[in-house]
């Protein structure tokens, strides 16, 4: 009771912006069945926006941490027609089939049981297969990121150039813990320790990744993550240390990422954490303090920012939040109740922006099932 009654006081002294009626909300996914966009920083539109791509699973009842068949899908916003599906394939109820556009007549995706990416062209329905999961894409160059290896066998990053059809390891596990203070002494991490995430600069001059390592403790073992930066030009890779929550490029020099406090626990105190901005030169700066939220990205000049929330303002609601970043004030841009079943706590809203159109879209469940919305401004 004392914790809700704090928990109550903060609501009502925050820097809460009232929601008002400069935006509606549209439903974009059509049908019945679960549908979703894949991630944060992954824009659904095409170049036009006036497409858009998502995945549609064959059943309505998802199971966490199971993967499920259905199809990828192209979606014509202005008379919601259907222009393209997918092959039945299987995808995961976190970030789908990473689905993703490469140019405004190539779609992309992965096939997470055959551990494959597929490009298809919707011009000519040719399709081109690579080996592993597409992780990124740098259209300025034609070159797509996979990470390959799963399970128990050891991960890499690999950079295929689709003009020149050629491969090359950017890196792998045995890599990365060589270059980790601590593990050459296997003091640090053990050797179950992989690779997680990839991510290619604005620019396209330096790749970030980051390693999911397990620090060794009295009596147990903590997941860890840290990162590197590697310089595209030179090759020369530098060691960052750890990392926050859910990385992504800030701008052309930096990464930015939630920081939780020490000492504070999470779940009593959701502001207990800022916004950090981490730059090639090791520097770290707040963007701005005790954020709320899990999963966050900027608008194109980094004055907004929209974020998610699980049990915010109350136990068992999801919100959508938007930040206006000079201020540090947000608004409730839509909140609404967990998706029902056993997989409720993973449906992640991944709000992302589209820089062209400047709308935002976020998976939610307001009726029980997950669909992919947007937000859109006048």
């Amino acid at each position: 009771m004392l914790q809700s009654f704090f928990f109550l006081i903060f609501v009502l002294t925050s820097h809460y912006l009232s929601a008002d009626k400069k935006y509606k909300i549209v439903q974009i996914s059509q049908g019945p069945n679960p549908s979703m966009h894949a991630y944060m920083d992954i824009c659904p539109e095409d170049t036009t926006g006036k497409r858009v791509v998502y995945f549609t699973f064959a059943k309505k009842n998802l199971q966490k941490g199971k993967v499920h068949a259905g199809r990828v899908q192209i979606i014509h916003t202005s008379d919601k027609h259907i222009s393209y599906s997918s092959p039945l394939l299987y995808a995961n109820s976190h970030n789908a089939a990473k689905q993703r556009w490469l140019d405004r007549n190539r779609i992309a995706y992965q096939i997470v049981k055959k551990h494959i990416s597929v490009i298809t062209s919707l011009a000519t329905g040719k399709t081109l297969q690579l080996a592993g999961r597409i992780e990124e894409y740098y259209a300025k160059k034609q070159l797509v990121f996979l990470k390959r290896g799963q399970g128990k066998q050891a991960r890499s990053f690999v950079q295929y150039d689709l003009a020149k059809q050629t491969a090359t390891t950017v890196m792998t596990d045995a890599g990365a813990k060589r270059l980790i203070p601590g593990c050459l002494q296997n003091t640090f991490c053990s050797q179950k320790g992989h690779l997680k995430n990839l991510r290619i600069s604005p620019d396209g001059k330096t790749l970030f990744i980051s390693f999911r390592a397990k620090k060794r403790s009295v009596g147990k073992k903590k997941k860890l993550k840290i990162f590197f930066f590697i310089d595209r030009k030179t090759g020369k890779i530098r060691y960052m240390g750890h990392l926050g929550q859910h990385p992504l490029w800030y701008n052309h020099s930096a990464i930015h990422y939630y920081s939780r406090h020490s000492g504070i626990d999470f779940s009593v105190d959701p502001r207990a954490q800022d916004v950090l901005s981490h730059y090639l030169n090791g520097k770290k700066q707040i963007v701005f303090k005790n954020a709320l939220g899990i999963h966050g990205s900027f608008n194109h000049d980094k004055t907004k920012f929209v974020t998610d929330i699980f049990h915010w303002p109350r136990k068992n609601r999801v919100s959508i939040l938007l930040y206006n970043v000079p201020t540090s004030r947000f608004r409730i841009l839509n909140s609404y109740s967990m998706e029902k079943g056993k997989a409720k706590r993973r449906v992640h809203p991944h709000p992302a922006w589209c820089h062209k159109t400047g709308r935002i879209y976020f998976n939610a469940a307001p009726n029980g099932v997950r669909q992919l919305y947007s937000v859109q401004f006048p």
